[in-house]
């Protein structure tokens, strides 16, 4: 038998879970847990942050269910969210695809299941175990859809009767399931921001691949150098290369501006990635319009130090246009609420 397995056990004292060894004599008998459990052998090191999260608030869940078990084991609302609960726990389990990285199905599958669980404890648990979770939802709710929310007041209203009605109830999950929906639109939103930052890296770095290629093997195209000892062949390579590390440079100062996030989409990191190939092509647009003449007659890129120095400068004024990304995406981050509280 593997020694490494966890299960969970109730401690005859309270309904506090505890846990154990798998094969491992357990103290006292108490009641197993029905249905299906995040228990299992620990056969890897853990390497999502959002799955681990996503298996806390399961693992809280299933224990409410447990709960409810005795009581509404043939209610309808409880089976089907002891059905959720199942997914969702295989969800989290399943392993990690790079399609399901782009496109955060997982993630979003996920906490719309725990968020239907969540719901249905609400309508289910007892009044205390209720109270003591409508703080968190009215505090995501104040983030999310403000503080005056027909919602918001709702649930904060309720809070303050004595006893619930049946309606009472209803209206609690009515109003919870409109947080819970503002949540999950916020983080589509971000993974759609992040996709389309992921997306313009993409392109851009081919098109400064494109213009590296066309250089090498057609270096007349461009001709960054009208004269000097020059190679005219590296001239975009070496100008894409040097713009890629002015922006690096610049990114690295950004980054103090910037805030780190806990939400399962990686969108500062996506924002940084962005700059490298912009970097990269404003090096070589840059060259090529002052060897237009834009920048005037006096200006012009006869050597390679010429190149050099060019090609840093316009590199780093990649953070003019990826200046308003960073803060469209600083705004967002700002605006939602961490699916840790959600």
């Amino acid at each position: 038998m593997d020694m490494t397995a966890l299960t969970t056990q109730h401690s005859a004292v309270g309904d506090r879970p505890t846990l154990t060894l798998a094969g491992a004599t357990p103290a006292t008998a108490g009641n197993q847990p029905t249905g299906s459990t995040l228990r299992g052998p620990l056969g890897h090191r853990p390497l999502s942050v959002w799955r681990e999260v996503a298996r806390g608030r399961l693992a809280d869940l299933e224990v409410d269910l447990d709960e409810l078990a005795a009581d509404h084991g043939d209610d309808p609302r409880y089976l089907d969210a002891r059905r959720r609960l199942v997914e969702a726990i295989q969800i989290v389990n399943a392993p990690r695809t790079v399609r399901g990285l782009l496109n955060g199905a997982a993630v979003e599958a996920t906490w719309l299941r725990i968020h239907a669980v969540d719901i249905a404890v609400i309508r289910l648990a007892t009044p205390g175990v209720v109270r003591a979770r409508l703080p968190e939802i009215v505090s995501t709710g104040k983030e999310l859809i403000g503080d005056t929310d027909e919602s918001v007041v709702a649930i904060r209203e309720i809070l303050g009767h004595s006893k619930w009605t049946e309606h009472d109830r209803e209206v609690l999950a009515h109003s919870a399931r409109a947080v819970h929906a503002a949540s999950d639109s916020e983080s589509m939103r971000l993974r759609s921001f992040r996709n389309i930052l992921l997306g313009a890296t993409a392109v851009l770095g081919l098109l400064a691949i494109c213009f590296g290629v066309v250089g090498a093997f057609r270096p007349d195209t461009f001709g960054l150098v009208t004269t000097g000892t020059s190679t005219p062949r590296a001239d975009v390579a070496i100008a894409e290369l040097l713009g890629l590390v002015s922006a690096s440079l610049v990114g690295a100062v950004a980054i103090r501006r910037m805030k780190g996030t806990s939400t399962a989409y990686a969108v500062p990191m996506a924002s940084l990635l962005l700059k490298l190939p912009t970097g990269a092509l404003t090096a070589v647009a840059g060259l090529l319009m002052v060897k237009a003449g834009i920048a005037g007659d006096g200006v012009s890129v006869t050597t390679s130090a010429h190149v050099v120095g060019y090609s840093l400068l316009f590199g780093a004024s990649q953070q003019g246009i990826t200046g308003m990304v960073d803060r469209q995406t600083q705004s967002l981050l700002n605006n939602i609420s961490s699916k840790d509280n959600a």
